[in-house]
């Protein structure tokens, strides 16, 4: 039968060993519970310190297999600034605003400078 398939015969009879990661996959597990920002590197540090890994790539490899990986949080943006609403103008003259405006006529610019008083809108 296995040269009809093309492999050999000692595939047949082939038993996989168990692993013996399952101390490593139980420890990473608690690490990655206790430690929620921890990456690979930091938890490879940790196991390595304690004499529970050797090989950089058996903890890679444990660590792919039971999904540890990180999950990106997208950050909240923030206001640089506070901001304070402007008080209101109450009389004319008390409060005045400004601005560049430009604009653009074939191939000329147009800069203005607009200042505008808050209460009577006036230029």
């Amino acid at each position: 039968m296995a040269s009809v398939l093309g492999f050999n015969r000692s595939t047949m009879s082939y038993k996989p060993l168990p692993s013996k990661d399952g101390d490593l996959a139980k420890r990473m597990k608690e690490l990655a519970a206790k430690h929620r920002r921890f990456g690979l590197p930091r938890i490879y540090y940790l196991l390595k310190r304690e004499g529970a890994v050797k090989s950089k790539s058996r903890a890679e490899r444990v660590y792919k297999n039971k999904r540890l990986q990180l999950k990106y949080r997208k950050r909240k943006k923030q206001m640089k600034v506070v901001r304070v609403p402007f008080e209101k103008a109450k009389r004319p003259n008390e409060i005045w605003s400004f601005d560049f405006v430009s604009d653009r006529a074939g191939e000329r610019n147009l800069r203005c400078l607009t200042i505008v008083d808050d209460c009577s809108k006036r230029t």
